[in-house]
């Protein structure tokens, strides 16, 4: 009787213990369901992750490909003008007084920016899950972001004139193969 009154005495937690037990069993034996679950869908979502960032990886490689061609096409370095001078190109003398591209000369090979724009998700609103993923985001982003080793051309058209600094004896030979271009 003196389990079930008021201010009652351990005997009441020695009537109520077995029955918090039988209910309470299925959490220890199977801790975290939803835990183990989720890191199963994190686990799934980081492999589409990587399998859509080399299927990118793959697109912006073609696309920087087509568009190094375009440019070297358009721009050709000293080397190519070279090349159809001494084979006696047709496309020698493609370039007439009144394109807008006839008197472009190739000065130097530096890194160009890319004519298409990467948009990446902003450092504070990624999901540390992914920061591995992330990595390989942040270098696709670098890696075709420019294009590395294109020819920078002066356009005498639009600027009218070349200046060229330094000693005559350093800088003569760039002068007459500025003027042997055109």
């Amino acid at each position: 009787m003196m389990a079930f009154l008021p201010g009652g005495s351990g005997i009441t937690y020695l009537l109520f213990l077995p029955s918090c037990l039988y209910h309470m069993w299925p959490l220890f034996l199977h801790p975290l369901p939803k835990e183990k679950k989720y890191t199963q869908k994190v686990a799934a979502a980081r492999e589409k992750f990587r399998k859509d960032l080399a299927d990118l990886d793959g697109r912006l490689l073609s696309m920087q490909k087509i568009e190094k061609s375009i440019r070297r096409e358009k721009d050709p370095d000293d080397s190519e003008c070279l090349r159809r001078a001494r084979e006696k190109d047709s496309r020698l003398g493609e370039r007439r007084p009144l394109d807008p591209i006839f008197s472009a000369s190739a000065l130097a090979q530096e890194p160009l920016p890319s004519t298409y724009k990467i948009q990446i998700t902003e450092k504070d609103d990624r999901i540390e899950e992914f920061s591995a993923e992330y990595k390989v985001v942040d270098d696709i982003c670098q890696k075709y972001s420019s294009l590395d080793e294109m020819p920078q051309c002066a356009r005498l058209s639009v600027t009218g004139s070349i200046g060229i600094a330094g000693s005559r004896s350093e800088t003569i030979d760039f002068a007459r193969s500025l003027l042997a271009r055109y």
